[in-house]
């Protein structure tokens, strides 16, 4: 009996490592440049929605994130785990136009991933531009597999 408990692993390993990395759910298309230059110029930064979320073994919290098509976020983001996590939504943040600061050129450098210490916060202003629901997930291993994943919807 023990034999196939050990096969049984060991043939969930190999399809977790063979099978195919899952699909987006957004919508893959990018917004030019020059318009969410112009969407973050004219967003009111002074009255921008925060957002707090806590990245942690495994978890986020909240999994499922809510926002509107318009309006400024300041996401803020906060690593109270034991371990490094990263807060990955490629398909999500190449539709928002980034705020003042270092967000658009960071998250552009990493593919849409910001990777946080433990006890480290990064905050993101963004406006979303495209409807859509999109994956969110931790890329670091096994993170996702134990439940560190979700959703952002804009609606």
């Amino acid at each position: 009996m023990r034999g196939y408990r050990y096969l049984a692993v060991a043939c969930s390993l190999v399809l977790i490592l063979i099978a195919p990395a899952p699909r987006l759910l957004g919508a893959d298309v990018a917004i030019s440049p020059a318009r969410a230059q112009v969407r973050a110029e004219q967003a009111d930064w002074a009255h921008a929605r925060r957002l707090d979320i806590i990245l942690s073994e495994f978890q986020f919290a909240p999994s499922e994130i809510a926002v509107d098509v318009g309006a400024p976020y300041v996401l803020r983001l906060e690593n109270k785990g034991w371990f490094r996590h990263d807060f990955t939504a490629p398909a999500f943040f190449r539709t928002v136009a980034f705020g003042p600061g270092q967000s658009a050129s960071e998250a552009q450098r990493s593919g849409g991933s910001f990777s946080l210490a433990p006890g480290e916060v990064q905050e993101i202003e963004f406006v979303p531009l495209q409807a859509g629901k999109y994956a969110l997930e931790c890329t670091k291993p096994l993170h996702g597999l134990f439940g560190m994943s979700g959703d952002i919807i804009v609606r």
